[in-house]
């Protein structure tokens, strides 16, 4: 084990037990890559590119005041802590999970469940580490909290070099809050604030570090390759931690990192992941990189290979994890030259479903392409097929026709309260309506409800409230005499919004409606 000087004259930790700390500092990324900021245009590009620019000023700044800079303590949350990260060598700066808290606060955002997570590692030379946190989503964007405590075991106390026949216990703890939100369609932003405490043989010491991050959310590739995430961020920007005569700078380190979900093959789902990393003060490249094979959804195999790190510490990762219900358990094992195997174990758990994270959200103020041909083909059109006071009752009722070579699109607007898929009296005669031109017209073939609403929320909470919203028209025309297999659902959830307008009240009210789709 590590010895210990109590003299006053003599460094508090020895050069092997310094070492060691600097090795076991995982941080990870040197630079931005201007790639990412390619895939967007116009102001959307500048604004990442001042972004990095900015972080990057910060980070110099930090190295240029320092001091101390190639002497730097280990913070208790850059040694690996949770077990799914660990699989996959650690590279999880551009992906998100429970654990997002730990490696990119910015990836907070992409999480719309509340939840808690529990790790312990069974660690080197007979010490461990625990890590517990909790998450809960807010309409702002989501906030999380967590703490770690690393037991480093016993080290021998020297006076003077000489043995004192005394052994003290050696510990770190950390807290940490985060927030992360999402600002743009192709843009989240997140921060971290720790608060550290070192009791070294009985020396304490405390800190304070904050982590700054960025984080894209999924980017589809072209010809169909998989979906893009990216992420940014720099670790431990923070105050010296000063033990006795000795201070140490925090492990400030910047990393960048990307993900790329490919298609489904078969029941196996690919994750496949990569870091880059300059410690500031710990010099030298360093690069992880991780693969993820999900099969049935239930389980998953994972291997991770480490570049650039100290020949003590290994390159190659392994892990799985087991998926159910609301329930997560991952499990990792690294091999360590000086230490053997290594084993982590986390338990991740959903606590209640999934709350809309907005308005943040989805921002976006351009409608694509697709959007704009969707609008324009819901001009109103006359059925040739109706007669005139037909054609005088549907605007009455507000009932528009599109007519293309392929199909005939009838679009009620049955209109929803904000987050509700509660059907208002004052929409109920549309109903009425539409199941009387129906019966009357296309008695024999099968009509599709769409659910609709607007961009606020989440992807899948908007998606799970369209279908809902359907649901509950189909229900009521049941009740209307219509029958069951004659009425198909389709949640189109927030993918197909007729302004960008949202929010409770009457504002985006358009958005929030099932329309009917009548097919021949």
């Amino acid at each position: 084990m590590p010895q210990m000087s109590t003299d006053k004259n003599t460094p508090l930790m020895g050069t092997d037990m310094k070492k060691l700390c600097k090795n076991l500092c995982l941080s990870v990324a040197k630079n931005l890559c201007l790639s990412v900021a390619n895939s967007f245009g116009g102001k959307m590009k500048n604004r990442i590119i001042y972004l990095a620019s900015a972080i990057l000023l910060l980070t110099s700044l930090s190295y240029a005041i320092s001091p101390n800079a190639g002497s730097s303590v280990v913070s208790p949350f850059e040694i690996g802590i949770t077990a799914r990260q660990s699989g996959v060598g650690e590279a999880f700066t551009g992906y998100y999970d429970c654990n997002s808290i730990l490696y990119n606060p910015a990836s907070l955002a992409m999480l719309d469940k509340e939840y808690f997570t529990v790790t312990h590692e069974k660690w080197i030379v007979g010490s461990s580490q625990s890590y517990f946190s909790m998450g809960l989503p807010f309409n702002w964007g989501f906030v999380s909290a967590g703490i770690v405590y690393f037991n480093q075991g016993e080290i021998e106390l020297r006076n003077n070099w000489t043995y004192s026949g005394e052994r003290k216990r050696v510990s770190d703890l950390g807290a940490v809050l985060g927030y992360g939100g999402r600002f743009h369609k192709y843009l989240a932003l997140g921060a971290n604030v720790k608060f550290l405490y070192y009791n070294w043989a009985d020396y304490t010491a405390t800190g304070f570090a904050a982590d700054i991050g960025a984080f894209m959310p999924s980017y589809t590739l072209p010809y169909g390759i998989g979906d893009l995430h990216a992420g940014l961020v720099v670790q431990n920007i923070g105050t010296k931690v000063r033990v006795r005569d000795v201070a140490f700078d925090q492990p400030l380190t910047p990393k960048l990192g990307f993900s790329v979900n490919f298609p489904k093959v078969s029941v196996f789902d690919f994750l496949f992941l990569g870091d880059a990393s300059y410690p500031i003060y710990d010099a030298g490249f360093r690069a992880n990189l991780g693969l993820e094979v999900g099969i049935y959804d239930y389980f998953a195999l994972r291997a991770g290979y480490r570049i650039g790190y100290d020949v003590s510490q290994s390159a190659l990762t392994l892990g799985g994890g087991l998926k159910y219900k609301s329930f997560q358990f991952d499990y990792a094992m690294i091999n360590y030259d000086f230490a053997g195997l290594t084993h982590r174990f986390t338990l991740c758990m959903a606590l209640n479903e999934m709350k809309p994270v907005g308005p943040f959200r989805v921002l976006d103020r351009k409608l694509d392409d697709a959007n704009a041909k969707l609008d324009k083909l819901a001009q109103d059109v006359t059925d040739l097929k109706m007669s005139i006071e037909d054609v005088k009752g549907l605007i009455k009722t507000s009932l528009r026709t599109a007519i293309d070579m392929f199909y005939i699109k009838h679009f009620l607007n049955v209109n929803f309260p904000f987050d509700s898929y509660k059907i208002p009296k004052s929409e109920y005669w549309k109903i009425d309506e539409a199941v009387r031109v129906i019966n009357a017209y296309y008695p024999d073939i099968v009509v599709v409800l769409e659910g609709h609403t607007d961009i606020a929320g989440t992807n899948p909470y908007n998606q799970t409230l369209s279908e809902r919203r359907a649901n509950a028209v189909k229900d009521y025309m049941i009740s209307k005499g219509m029958s069951a297999d004659k009425l198909l659902l389709r949640a189109k959830g927030e993918t197909y919004p007729l302004t960008l307008e949202h929010g409770p009240g009457k504002t985006g009210v358009e958005n929030r409606r099932v329309i009917f789709v009548v097919t021949e």
